[in-house]
């Protein structure tokens, strides 16, 4: 495909406007993607368990995913990492998403997949609900994003299957609640101290304008600056979601948390739910920040650092930084 001819799809959150229909997209081509090579290899897997020995490493640090919820998953389907074409027609729908960077592909939970793309979306959201001049309409909109996927990667996910509708959704319950507590897992290592900085620095691009703000803003009681009142909370709701996903196993055998009946109104309310956790903890932060702000100063910064928008690395040249490189060039013959 024509690089020049697509642009990252987490430029329209920084910029607070979102097309739903690469979301629709993304829902509905990750479901046949999942199904898709479950079936191609689970199989094979199941026939040479020697083959996952270059998994290793890898599952070792992720859940190990119940034969529901295995797949082969993309497992870093954040927002830089999709694509969207430009100059959409309002009927266009092929090749309107592409999906990139790769290397952290493996068979695990697809919960991760779901989980990673929401959270990062949940990140603009929040980031957005921050800013003095926002509306609520505009980072609320934002989140909206997250409920397109999820309702089209249901419908996609029971047409794909091979198994019964019932089962199918049976499977779905189970992904459902794995999405939420990745949502959260990945919401707690976004906020930790250790990448924060990193993110809103330039990973993400914050908004504009939303840093200075932030820095200027004083919690004279909590003795921290917006900056870490945005991340503590979100930190903290992290583990809210991963509660909500999680549940305790002693309080309630897993066999018996599945209803006896489950249709796709089930599926979104579970989603639904985790939203309306993050709708209430960014309505808490924009009352509080505005009743707190004050300006005070900006806290001197240890490091400078710098970040490229498309997040080069000195160990790999990433498709995000060709991509990067190829646009600006602008070259005919790509």
């Amino acid at each position: 495909f024509l690089t020049r001819d697509y642009d990252q799809y987490m430029y329209q959150f920084h910029e607070g406007r979102v097309d739903q229909r690469p979301a629709q997209a993304i829902g509905e081509t990750i479901a046949k993607f999942h199904v898709q090579s479950r079936l191609i290899y689970k199989g094979t897997l199941r026939q040479h368990p020697e083959y996952l020995s270059s998994f290793d490493k890898i599952l070792e640090s992720l859940i190990n995913p119940s034969e529901a919820t295995g797949a082969c998953i993309h497992h870093d389907l954040h927002v830089l990492n999709i694509l969207v074409k430009e100059n959409i027609n309002p009927t266009e729908v092929n090749d309107l998403i592409k999906v990139v960077d790769f290397e952290f592909y493996n068979w695990g939970p697809i919960g991760a997949d779901v989980g990673i793309y929401s959270a990062s979306v949940i990140t603009f959201a929040l980031m957005h609900a921050c800013r003095e001049d926002e509306y609520d309409s505009n980072w609320r909109s934002l989140l909206q994003a997250v409920s397109s996927m999820w309702s089209s990667y249901i419908k996609s996910y029971v047409a794909t299957s091979p198994e019964t509708r019932a089962d199918a959704l049976k499977e779905l319950y189970e992904i459902a609640r794995q999405s939420v507590a990745w949502i959260g897992f990945v919401l707690v290592k976004y906020f930790s101290p250790n990448v924060f900085h990193l993110l809103i620095d330039g990973l993400l691009k914050a908004p504009d304008g939303l840093v200075e703000s932030l820095e200027s803003t004083y919690f004279v009681r909590e003795g921290v600056y917006g900056l870490e009142f945005l991340r503590f909370k979100t930190f903290a709701m992290g583990h809210t979601l991963m509660a909500m996903g999680f549940e305790d196993e002693e309080d309630v055998a897993a066999e018996s948390q599945v209803p006896e009946h489950i249709d796709p109104e089930v599926l979104e309310d579970i989603m639904q739910d985790a939203i309306a956790e993050v709708e209430k903890v960014a309505k808490t932060m924009r009352r509080q920040l505005r009743s707190q702000r004050q300006s005070v100063g900006a806290p001197p910064k240890k490091f400078d650092r710098r970040v490229s928008d498309l997040r080069s690395s000195p160990r790999r040249c990433s498709d995000s930084f060709m991509f990067e490189a190829l646009t600006k060039a602008n070259t005919p013959n790509f």
